[in-house]
């Protein structure tokens, strides 16, 4: 039985049946090998902010800025992983990706 509680008093909120542990590694191997095929993947997604001006000065400014800036796909797959793999009693609220060489 998982219990569900609020997050700063730990006061109950619902209890939801599990199916075990077992049946949660069988879960967590199917997805890393789902993971791991990468044929699978949906294909990378690109904005639309980088083709949102008719004026060709932004429009190159933000092209560079891409370029210069980009994560590569693996490194936001890492990045997924690890909030992933953190063990039952760590909790990762939310992952804010960012270039390394973004100033801002």
């Amino acid at each position: 039985m998982l219990k569900i509680v609020e997050a700063y008093d730990r006061r109950p909120i619902a209890e939801v049946e599990t199916e075990g542990a077992d049946a949660l590694e069988v879960k967590l191997e199917k997805a890393a090998r789902c993971f791991r095929d990468r044929d699978q993947w949906l294909e990378p997604q690109e904005s639309e902010l980088k083709e949102g001006s008719t004026d060709p000065g932004p429009v190159k400014a933000v092209g560079e800025f891409y370029r210069a800036n980009q994560i590569p796909a693996d490194s936001v797959a890492r990045a997924i992983a690890y909030a992933i793999e953190q063990p039952f009693d760590v909790d990762i609220n939310e992952i804010v990706l960012r270039p390394t060489s973004q100033e801002f």
